[in-house]
């Protein structure tokens, strides 16, 4: 299995049936199915704004996916995850690591100061003891601080993604 960038027409498609299992997103933050089908192909499709991961199996069928945007100005970005769904058949064997990976990636390469999620859209299971080992903090949204001690902690796992 791979966690790859969704890009092929045939890659689209089979987000598409994946995200037919995704119930919770499009109910908290859409009106409809459709509404949010529009909204995951303009994800797709905007890759100056968005960036859409998907977990292949072996057959390139996706089986979980990941929607995340950088927002903010050159000095405060924020990187943002809309949407995080794995198919419910294949909820228990690790896919929420290999998920996760583009994640710690654009965190620890990237010049974001905070990592940022709504808990309605991604799940406490993708998340919870995950995130670095550093305290989770809440308001609205789920955050970490991009600081020095979240890249000494990175360094000390071997400054490569592999270890997280």
């Amino acid at each position: 299995m791979t966690t790859e960038d969704i890009v092929k027409a045939e890659d689209i498609v089979s987000l598409l049936i994946c995200m037919q299992g995704n119930n919770i997103t499009w109910k908290s933050m859409f009106g409809t199915v459709d509404e949010y089908q529009k909204w995951l192909l303009n994800a797709v499709y905007d890759k100056s704004r968005f960036k859409v991961f998907g977990v292949f199996d072996d057959e390139r069928k996706v089986l979980g996916y990941l929607v995340m945007e950088l927002v903010g100005s050159y000095n405060h970005k924020e990187l943002f995850i809309h949407d995080a769904f794995i198919s419910e058949n294949h909820r228990k064997n690790g896919l929420s690591q290999l998920l996760f990976k583009p994640v710690v990636n654009a965190v620890v390469t990237t010049n974001i100061k905070r990592l940022k999620w709504a808990s309605t859209q991604v799940p406490e299971g993708f998340w919870k003891d995950k995130c670095f080992g550093f305290e989770v903090k809440t308001l609205k949204y789920y955050y970490i601080d991009r600081d020095e001690k979240l890249m000494e902690h990175h360094k000390m796992l071997g400054g490569n993604n592999e270890n997280l």
